[in-house]
């Protein structure tokens, strides 16, 4: 892999985790500090041709922010998601929020992150039914019996 393919990769999987561990954010300023002749437009090409460019920018972002990578303006500005993504993620991948890791391992929140995280609207579709049919699911086999003892307790009091 070229270091501009590594970039893409390391900054693309830590979004993936949802920026869970300031490791994955100091790796990507540890390749950013070795490699000082990285090709920016590759990186851009290769994040935008993969479909990765929001999941990119997010984790440069970050670590540009949080840990003072040398990342260019130019390159986030050109990979940069719509403008209530980067509203949202703003205040999702705030230095606290990243220290804190609220939300690493929490079913609904990883699936409205990755909504936030897609780079295209089917990919946000397909977020979205996800996370609908997740929340159903969990409506269905937690909620759902619960409301039936709840309601069964209710009538056999009543009967008594």
């Amino acid at each position: 892999m070229s270091p501009e393919d590594e970039v893409v990769y390391l900054a693309a999987h830590a979004a993936k985790h949802l920026l869970g561990r300031l490791g994955w954010l100091y790796d990507i300023k540890l390749i950013l500090s070795a490699e000082r002749s990285l090709d920016w437009d590759l990186i851009c090409r290769i994040a935008r041709e993969s479909e990765m460019s929001a999941p990119v920018y997010f984790a440069l972002e970050a670590a540009q922010r949080t840990l003072a990578a040398e990342v260019p303006l130019s390159t986030l500005e050109s990979l940069k998601p719509t403008r209530w993504q980067r509203a949202l993620g703003r205040e999702i991948f705030s230095a606290a929020q990243l220290a804190a890791s609220p939300f690493f391992n929490r079913n609904y929140a990883t699936y409205v992150l990755r909504i936030l995280l897609s780079s295209n609207y089917r990919r946000m579709a397909i977020g979205c039914v996800s996370l609908a049919d997740q929340m159903g699911r969990h409506i269905w086999q937690h909620h759902l019996p619960r409301l039936i003892q709840k309601t069964a307790s209710s009538l056999h009091l009543r009967a008594i």
